[in-house]
């Protein structure tokens, strides 16, 4: 049973990943630009078909994103409890905190999801990754530039991201009961098809570069939160919050994924203990391989 989950829904993306990572160290691949491709072109085309074809209703919608908002306070009350008993100073707590409040809903989270669940599953997990994209280019930029640097500027490079204004056009065509012209349609449909792929590519790519280095005790605390605390958590507050069907399964698994690659970048850009949480990064995306394997097997 287990077995049959990964080699169903999980080793198909760590497939690509692998060859992200085996042909980014064999030809010296950049990971800047699949990632920008993929960051400017293909999610907004994803985000937006989805969205304008989601059969997501609006008690679902509301009920994902209230969970992100509170398994991530969850997550974040259990790190800092932990930054203070450990006497961690103000940058690795934040540290600490960056590497295990922000998952990756996106380039791991999706395309598991569209395995196991299909496009419904998919379709709510949009949902999820819309959310946690907000609070990574926000809430996680608090984290990594308090005491460094203003906020401001990482919230400017947020509506510089097309991603918004995919989200918002299609809100507002599915608000007027528009249907966007078919040849548009077909042509962003095309290309939304080639973002899962690319995201696990890049993410391969951006694997291959990384190094384990840092306070190796602070990065087990880490890995620890990220892939063993954070899925009991999500498991308890998704019963608490009455959640059903797809939409709990969706949240709980989302919920369970690894540490974001955008934490490690948010952590380089304002030098909040950059080694450290891409080092969580790396060990929990490998080690996810097992723990959401456990979780989907768990959810049935």
């Amino acid at each position: 049973m287990i077995l049959q989950i990964f080699v169903s829904n999980i080793l198909p993306a760590f497939l690509i990943i692998g060859a992200g990572a085996l042909l980014g160290r064999v030809l010296g691949l950049e990971v800047r630009t699949p990632s920008r491709i993929t960051l400017y072109f293909f999610v907004p085309c994803l985000v937006f078909t989805s969205l304008t074809k989601s059969t997501v209703g609006a008690t679902d919608f509301t009920n994902i994103l209230m969970f992100l908002v509170a398994i991530t306070a969850a997550i974040g009350a259990v790190s800092w409890g932990v930054a203070r008993a450990a006497s961690l100073n103000r940058t690795q707590e934040n540290a600490l905190l960056l590497s295990t409040m922000f998952l990756n809903a996106g380039n791991l989270g999706l395309p598991i999801l569209l395995f196991a669940y299909g496009q419904e599953g998919m379709d709510r997990g949009i949902v999820f990754y819309i959310g946690s994209a907000l609070m990574a280019h926000t809430v996680a930029a608090f984290f990594a530039s308090r005491g460094r640097a203003s906020v401001r500027r990482s919230i400017s490079n947020m509506l510089k991201l097309p991603t918004l204004y995919a989200i918002l056009l299609a809100f507002a065509l599915r608000a007027l009961h528009v249907a966007p012209p078919e040849f548009a349609f077909k042509s962003i449909s095309l290309a939304s098809g080639a973002a899962i792929p690319t995201l696990l590519f890049a993410l391969g790519i951006q694997l291959a570069q990384t190094r384990l280095r840092g306070n190796w005790r602070l990065i087990g605390a880490g890995t620890a939160i990220k892939l063993l605390v954070a899925p009991v958590l999500a498991f308890g507050l998704a019963e608490l919050m009455g959640l059903q069907g797809l939409t709990y399964k969706v949240c709980v698994f989302e919920a369970s994924t690894p540490a974001a690659i955008t934490a490690a970048l948010m952590a380089i850009e304002f030098d909040a203990e950059p080694a450290f949480v891409t080092s969580v990064v790396f060990l929990t995306t490998l080690l996810s391989s097992i723990t959401l394997t456990a979780v989907l097997g768990i959810l049935g």
